[in-house]
């Protein structure tokens, strides 16, 4: 049962880091369209 009740948050942390692995070019990925989307300053 012990063994069981292990396997929860191991999981669960496994699952947050690949969030944070998708997250991170999507945050670079959204900000850049925000850039993009602001008018281009950004490369003139």
């Amino acid at each position: 049962m012990s063994s069981e009740n292990f396997k929860e948050p191991y999981n669960l942390g496994y699952f947050l880091a690949f969030l944070a692995v998708l997250a991170l070019p999507t945050l670079v990925a959204t900000l850049t369209w925000i850039r993009v989307l602001g008018g281009w300053d950004w490369q003139t």
